[in-house]
């Protein structure tokens, strides 16, 4: 079981408490009344994501152009050519998770709760880390 602590002695004892998170590679769970909040280091939230990819079909349409098109988000991105594609997804993919991170109260809702944790990877990876991630996972027909 994870350890918890109670928000009060979060607060008492907050260096300490880091040093654990961070130092330790230990998560922790912080208990205020029935509201929990989990501690964690990048390391270790990075470890977590590494398990989502950003699953994408693409589409050779007939004007030579390349469509991407996310098979886990409602995002999609044509390019002249497939760098240009992935160039152009990359940017829509990060415009997409600021615009849900900065209203989250209604974007984390219904069929789009699923997105969140692509939304962590897009905001904490940079344009070269999201590339690595893309897995192409067939051709797709338009």
């Amino acid at each position: 079981m994870i350890d918890k602590i109670l928000a009060t002695d979060l607060s008492k004892n907050f260096s300490e408490t880091l040093d654990i998170v961070i130092r330790k590679n230990k998560p922790l769970i912080a208990q205020r009344t029935r509201d929990l909040i989990f501690l964690m280091n990048d390391e270790l939230v990075d470890n977590l994501l590494s398990a989502y990819s950003f699953n994408t079909l693409k589409f050779e349409e007939s004007d030579g152009s390349v469509t991407l098109s996310s098979v886990d988000m409602d995002i999609t991105a044509n390019g002249e050519n497939k760098a240009k594609s992935i160039e152009n997804y990359i940017k829509n993919m990060k415009e997409y998770a600021e615009e849900y991170y900065n209203d989250i109260e209604n974007w984390y809702i219904g069929n789009r709760k699923k997105h969140y944790p692509y939304v962590l990877e897009l905001l904490l990876k940079s344009d070269e880390e999201i590339k690595d991630r893309i897995k192409i996972c067939q051709a797709g027909e338009s």
